[in-house]
């Protein structure tokens, strides 16, 4: 929300205020929906709050699907083709912690830029660059213990967490796939959490392996990233 409000003030509002606007990676939809929803002009036209998950998209259903010119759909951003009913249909797109995840970042971006209507339209794509939780999954990947659940760790590490400069690489990408007039911002933030069992919290809300181990495990791999 803090970033929205920050970044609200130069996106380009149509005059009618009949915006159309799509949000990438919206998982459960409760930051779209809580607290993005509320700001958009009032007589706004679409709000449509995707996600790769099928299960993730039909929980945003079931819990915001009473709020008004808001849909719902399935969506790999990084897929071949965009659907043909979503081209070249937006005025703004947005991304809130989800591009990260995506390692064919290129054609995540082409696919974005293919989103935005011909005649122009823009985008706020929040996501992380780097972050120490990626270094440690790459040490706990290479033990005995965990590698046999953590083969595919490099799936799950940021494409740009190895990068000397992030902000260059993908200001590069940016320009490879047709945008103009674009800001990148790195920003260095820190996180201080209350106590260890406030980080394993955390760290269950947005790690993918943990699904892959029994509940005792699963304790002991959290042990193990603390």
């Amino acid at each position: 929300k803090q970033i929205f409000q920050e970044y609200i003030k130069v996106m380009k509002w149509r005059a009618d205020g009949c915006d159309t606007i799509i949000d990438i990676g919206s998982g459960s939809g409760n930051v779209l929906m809580d607290h993005i929803y509320p700001l958009l002009p009032p007589n706004f036209k679409t709000v449509v709050s995707t996600d790769i998950s099928a299960r993730m998209v039909e929980f945003a259903r079931q819990n915001y699907g009473y709020i008004k010119r808001a849909q719902f759909e399935v969506l790999d951003i990084a897929c071949a083709e965009l659907p043909q009913h979503l081209s070249n249909r937006f005025d703004h797109v947005t991304s809130f912690y989800c591009l990260h995840w995506v390692q064919d970042q290129k054609r995540a971006l082409q696919n974005i830029h293919q989103l935005l209507r011909v005649s122009g339209g823009d985008c706020l794509l929040v996501f992380l660059a780097n972050n120490p939780i990626y270094d440690v999954y790459l040490t706990l990947a290479k033990t005995q213990k965990w590698r046999d659940y953590m083969r595919d760790v490099q799936q799950f590490i940021s494409p740009l967490h190895s990068s000397s400069d992030p902000g260059a690489e993908f200001t590069k990408l940016l320009a490879e796939t047709g945008f103009v007039d674009y800001t990148v911002e790195i920003r260095n933030e820190i996180y201080v959490y209350d106590g260890t069992q406030n980080v394993k919290d955390n760290v269950k809300a947005i790690c993918p392996f943990l699904e892959r181990m029994s509940p005792a495990m699963q304790e002991d791999f959290l042990d193990d990233i603390v």
